[in-house]
């Protein structure tokens, strides 16, 4: 009974895998799919890094040997899921030593395997020569959703690429909104929202415990600089005014920049300032894309913990000491890439990773001030998977490293001094144009982009 029990087991086994290898052996009749990419906000937080420029909205994939034949030399075509450059360019019978070389040309800006889903290329053949390129041409967002084109021209040995994008146009921006429930909510119906959230908590980073103090139907007023490319909305620049609004009290910051240079940062409406002697971020008008937490590392596959915080930028893109100090360690290591430790004040060290240059005139045992350029945004490193700035925080415990956040030094840091002379005076000239424009805006109505969370 038992042998028969076996043998009819085994039978149902067999007939199961084999009906399942009929229906996955059958062809697809399914549509073909189609890339879009929406730059005004549409796309997900997650996944812009991912998808390209898309310029040809709606452009189908295109799936065939003679659709690509037809296509030489005239459009963009679109990058497919799983579709590398060696995959792209095989279709053209393209040789492999060329492809190495074009590679190795594009490297230092895009690797064969940055090409995600909705990317545009272009292949020009030489005319004299079947099977070699004249150009190769990609069109891609960078990590602030500029369209970027890459252009890789066949010179006498290998290729020599240049870049292009297009002129940005900045914008002021009226936005009133009243939280009904959390600030992630309200901010969440803006295009890029999340990020526009970020900005506006490290603006009251030091005075107010966001978003944990934030209350239903507090009310938030801003005036903030939106970025357009190609007449397309691609995200905002720096907060420039808040009125933050609660049932008690109502609280200002105003972002001045001095006409000599010297002082830059957020004041109160009275010009006393809401930073502390350590900057929050090392990189200008940009967004942590990582916080301090245990995560799967992408390239290790490994659960641990990432010490420290990631912020978004492009390859070459100026990064700041985040407050005085000593550089006590300058080096490329196979793993983070070209690094830069600093000693602060009360034992407190700041760390940065995977940068594309230190500045050579830097060394260890020089002083640096707040705010000084130390470095360029890179991807350097065995352990870095795209363009981005690591700061890392820490205080020594013996020959260990411990590594802390932000909050943790809430109470040790000095403020920033209060605005005086010249400096207030122009200071008191720009709140007063800043809350003008406010006061025309509530006129108006209707704000710019008002939303209830």
């Amino acid at each position: 009974m038992q042998k028969i029990f076996g043998i009819t087991l085994m039978s149902v086994a067999l007939f199961s895998c084999g009906s399942y290898l009929l229906y996955k052996a059958k062809p697809s009749h399914k549509k073909q799919s189609r890339v879009t990419v929406d730059l005004d906000g549409a796309c997900d937080e997650n996944s812009y890094l991912t998808y390209g420029s898309s310029l040809l909205p709606n452009k189908p994939y295109i799936e065939k040997t003679e659709d690509l034949a037809a296509n030489r030399d005239q459009d963009f075509l679109v990058v497919k899921k799983n579709q590398r450059l060696h995959d792209i360019l095989s279709i053209y019978d393209i040789s492999v030593h060329e492809i190495m070389a074009l590679t190795k040309a594009l490297s230092p800006y895009v690797r064969a395997k940055d090409l995600g889903v909705g990317d545009l290329y272009k292949v020009k053949l030489k005319n004299d020569r079947p099977g070699s390129l004249e150009c190769f041409t990609i069109k891609k967002l960078d990590p602030n959703r500029l369209p970027i084109t890459y252009e890789a021209k066949a010179v006498e040995v290998g290729f020599s690429v240049s870049l292009s994008s297009p002129k940005t146009e900045l914008e002021d921006a009226y936005i009133r909104l009243k939280v009904k429930e959390t600030l992630f909510a309200s901010f969440k119906a803006l295009p890029y929202g999340n990020e526009l959230m970020q900005r506006l908590m490290n603006v009251f980073a030091w005075r107010m415990r966001m978003p944990e103090q934030v209350n239903k139907n507090d009310e938030i007023e801003l005036v903030v600089t939106k970025i357009f490319a190609l007449g397309e909305f691609i995200g905002y620049g720096p907060i420039k005014s808040v009125i933050y609004k609660k049932p008690q009290q109502t609280s200002q910051a105003f972002y001045y920049s001095s006409t000599d240079g010297k002082v830059n940062g957020y004041f109160d409406e009275s010009g006393r300032s809401l930073e502390k002697e350590m900057m929050l971020s090392p990189v200008k008008n940009t967004t942590a894309t990582s916080n301090q937490e245990l995560r799967l590392h992408p390239v290790i596959k490994s659960r641990i913990r990432h010490n420290g915080i990631d912020f978004r930028g492009t390859i070459g893109t100026d990064f700041f000491a985040i407050a005085d100090g000593e550089i006590i360690e300058k080096r490329f290591d196979k793993n983070v890439g070209n690094m830069i430790r600093i000693r602060h004040k009360k034992g407190v060290h700041s760390e940065y990773f995977h940068a594309d240059s230190l500045v050579n005139k830097l060394d260890v045992g020089d002083f640096v001030r707040r705010g000084q350029k130390i470095g360029e945004i890179g991807r350097t490193g065995r352990l870095c998977t795209g363009p981005h700035l690591h700061l890392g925080l820490y205080v020594m415990h013996g020959e260990k490293r411990k590594y802390i956040d932000f909050k943790s030094l809430r109470k040790k840091l000095a403020d920033m001094p209060m605005l005086s002379g010249a400096h207030a005076k122009e200071f008191q000239e720009l709140t007063k144009k800043s809350l003008s424009f406010i006061q025309a805006e509530r006129e108006k109505g209707e704000p710019t982009l008002a939303i209830n969370g």
